[in-house]
């Protein structure tokens, strides 16, 4: 079994919630508007990290991550991007292309609304939401994504006081 914490849209702050979660994870995945390059370092003391740049991350952040990062773990893939869907649920154009891939899984972030979904082709749509500015009324929240031995997902929300 493996599992990976995934956040987004923490815009400079981390919760000390988050290390409780993440603690048990084997990777961290960032869906971007990181705002602080140390708090990825600070992600880095509980567990590797992939990290895509959003559209607030300024230099140095998009110099270091892409927009875009495809991750394979077993026999899954995974896109990892900030922008996905706007607020409205409209896909960007940039990565429209990406419908067309076969991918199991794209997680994204962007709305700060926490949000799972099946979508066209199969694939799982999963917005962790904001781990600082949740724009839902619900609290801001994190995600976990457990890949089980017999080649399940299985996401779940996490979501943090204020």
């Amino acid at each position: 079994m493996k599992k990976i914490g995934i956040i987004s849209d923490t815009h400079g702050k981390l919760s000390n919630q988050v290390f409780e979660i993440f603690a048990n994870v084997d990777q961290i995945w960032h869906a971007g508007d990181v705002g602080a390059a140390h708090l990825i370092d600070e992600l880095k003391i509980i567990a590797p990290v992939q990290c895509v740049c959003g559209n607030v991350d300024g230099y140095p952040l998009c110099t270091i991550f892409p927009e875009q990062k495809i991750i394979r773990i077993d026999n899954f893939r995974f896109l990892l991007t900030h922008r996905f869907f706007d607020q409205s649920m409209r896909i960007f154009p940039s990565v429209k292309k990406f419908l067309t891939d076969d991918f199991d899984a794209i997680i994204y972030g962007h709305t700060h609304i926490a949000d799972l979904r099946n979508g066209t082709n199969d694939i799982l749509f999963f917005n962790p939401g904001s781990a600082t500015m949740s724009r839902s009324g619900k609290p801001p929240s994190v995600g976990l994504l457990t890949i089980s031995d017999d080649e399940k997902l299985h996401f779940e929300l996490h979501f943090l006081s204020n």
